[in-house]
């Protein structure tokens, strides 16, 4: 991310506004999910699991979580 400018000496009201707005449209944009259409069915919550002795109906049930996990928080749909 580039570092912000310095602020200017006097303000244009017109100036200000577009650099709102253009913000505002940045904010909107990352508002939104990154990607949709994730559904995860049959799945027990579960956050751990021992990465030398786990199954992979263990490893899904984590993953189920992490996704369940990331569409409450809005960052998947």
């Amino acid at each position: 991310m580039a570092a912000l400018p310095q602020a200017p000496q006097s303000y244009d009201p017109a100036e200000w506004q577009k650099i709102l707005t253009q913000i505002e449209t940045m904010m909107t944009k990352l508002a939104q999910p990154a990607a949709t259409g994730y559904q995860v069915t049959n799945g027990t919550q579960s956050r751990t699991f021992d990465a030398d002795t786990t199954d992979l109906a263990e490893t899904n049930d984590v993953l189920a979580t992490l996704i369940d996990d990331l569409k409450q928080k809005g960052c998947i749909a």
